[in-house]
């Protein structure tokens, strides 16, 4: 499922998309390992051709 540029048109399926990644990958940050992880972040960045899709999204912390 890709979102794209909707994110930033409809924050509400950002905020449910976010959430689901948060769960998946049990709020543990996929850089330091830290627990309790509160952000998303993109693996290959949108500017660079990546997209919004949860194949490409992971759950990291603040500090990374």
């Amino acid at each position: 499922m890709a979102y794209g540029s909707q994110r930033a048109k409809n924050s509400t399926q950002w905020k449910k998309v976010r959430k689901r990644i948060i769960a998946r990958d049990q709020g543990i940050c996929a850089y330091c390992g830290q627990e309790n992880s509160t952000t998303v972040d993109h693996v290959l960045p949108v500017a660079r051709g990546g997209d919004d899709s949860e194949s490409n999204l992971v759950c990291a912390c603040v500090s990374c």
